[in-house]
């Protein structure tokens, strides 16, 4: 869930159905990729970060979408 302000947000109503899929795709393949947002080569242990954020983003889509 997201919350913005009082008002509470279900990713499963944002990424829905086949798109959700597909962000969750695009966020693996980027993770796997060697172009990065944050390089590890610059930033050391935080060129990680935006990894683990796209993973975590979708695993979240995943889980949702298999509910």
């Amino acid at each position: 869930m997201v919350y913005i302000g009082k008002h509470e947000i279900r990713i499963s109503k944002i990424f829905s159905g086949m798109f959700g899929w597909i962000i969750a795709i695009g966020l693996l393949i980027y993770v796997i990729s060697p172009i990065d947002f944050m390089p590890e080569a610059f930033f050391g242990p935080l060129g990680l970060m935006d990894d683990f954020v796209a993973l975590l983003m979708a695993w979240g889509i995943i889980k949702e979408g298999a509910k």
